[in-house]
């Protein structure tokens, strides 16, 4: 049998790893020569984002670069190696707004970025993600055709948004943004709603921004916002799933300003919006949230727990019925079992319970959840409290 030769897959050398060395060889002539040959060969070029002493790298390294059929499907590829920080790679990673290690961006010989990997990626689903974009499925280039065929459609143009964020052309998803908007100035579509709530809350964070900036503060997130824009847009959007997460996100800024009353208003306007897919998870951490600052709340917000707490663990029976592996939700803690999906809800129901001052239904309920998942920290910390009381 024919020894299979090294696949060809013209990398910038910046430092390898053993399994890089087997499988791959490293262009050595420079960004503008990648693209270069990219276009001569009518093919893509792989950016490799990547840093010395990112664990995440040397994983994606070491396990999907050190395996010969996910590098079969780099065949034709041209394949370039970024150390983001070197001058050329940190160039790079500005020029595409890089964010995260290690990324892997497809780009054409033009330069302009056509899709896009983050994060770790096993070595099968690379290849599928490879062989995706290789045919054009799902593709920047892909979208805009879409987009331009038919220009009414704004579900296509959101997707088209999406990917060019996703690639770093912030320009272009800005174009794209205003197209749509114009179209649906008032929100009445889903995704016109989305961009009205993405918009407002962009002006609020920059007048928060710029208050900072008078102040000679940091730039960072702001530790105070005004967040009546943003309430009066979410109570007059229709789409559930918008309102869900607009009102979830008020909620979580009102609880980084440490103002509870805002957090239990917007809360309950988010739970009201939420799906039984969305409620069993945001129940949980609703609870959990609720539980450090039961101290604070007044009876109406106490009953609203209860509630919350009763439907979560309503929830949790149903899906322990009819398990089939892990759901959206659900979470590392109680995924896995039924049993540990049902320890989930009790506990979730021992908490909203003794929110309301009922400590013996707490401590049953604690209980049962320690037998169901003995090994959950969270219930035995329960009983813990409990049992001090």
């Amino acid at each position: 049998m024919k020894k299979a030769l090294p696949i060809l897959c013209l990398l910038a050398f910046a430092g390898t790893t053993i399994a890089q060395e087997r499988l791959v060889e490293w262009y050595p002539d420079g960004w503008s020569n990648a693209l270069g040959r990219a276009g001569a060969k009518d093919s893509l070029v792989l950016v490799m984002f990547w840093a010395q002493g990112s664990a995440q790298c040397d994983k994606l390294f070491q396990e999907t670069f050190g395996d010969p059929k996910a590098m079969a499907t780099l065949k034709d590829i041209v394949c370039y190696s970024a150390d983001t920080r070197s001058q050329e790679g940190h160039e790079l990673v500005q020029k595409y707004r890089i964010t995260s290690l290690p990324t892997m961006l497809f780009v054409k010989g033009d330069g302009r970025a056509e899709d896009g990997i983050v994060g770790f990626i096993p070595p099968e689903d690379f290849g599928r993600e490879v062989e995706r974009i290789k045919r054009g499925v799902d593709t920047r280039s892909a979208f805009e055709k879409a987009f331009a065929a038919k220009p009414a459609d704004l579900e296509a143009g959101f997707r088209l948004l999406v990917k060019l964020e996703e690639v770093g052309d912030t320009g272009g998803a800005r174009q794209v943004h205003e197209q749509i908007r114009a179209k649906d100035p008032s929100g009445a579509t889903e995704v016109g709603a989305r961009l009205l709530l993405s918009d407002t809350v962009e002006r609020v964070l920059e007048q928060a921004r710029g208050e900072k900036r008078e102040e000679r503060a940091s730039e960072e997130q702001p530790t105070h916002l005004d967040l009546a824009p943003v309430e009066e847009v979410l109570r007059q959007l229709e789409h559930a799933s918008v309102r869900f997460d607009g009102w979830s996100w008020v909620a979580s800024q009102y609880g980084l300003m440490e103002e509870c009353e805002g957090f239990v208003r917007a809360s309950r306007s988010a739970w009201s919006a939420a799906s039984d897919d969305t409620r069993f998870g945001y129940g949980r951490n609703l609870i959990a949230a609720l539980y450090e600052i039961q101290d604070q709340l007044e009876g109406a917000d106490r009953k609203f727990a209860h509630e919350v707490g009763r439907a979560v663990s309503k929830l949790a029976e149903a899906r322990a019925e009819s398990f089939e592996g892990c759901q959206e939700g659900c979470g590392e803690d109680c995924c896995g079992s039924p049993e540990k999906i049902l320890a989930s809800g009790f506990e979730t129901l021992a908490r909203a319970e003794l929110i309301n001052g009922e400590k013996a239904r707490a401590r049953r309920h604690a209980e049962r959840a320690a037998q169901l998942a003995p090994e959950s920290e969270s219930a035995k910390a329960l009983l813990a409290a409990l049992g001090q009381k």
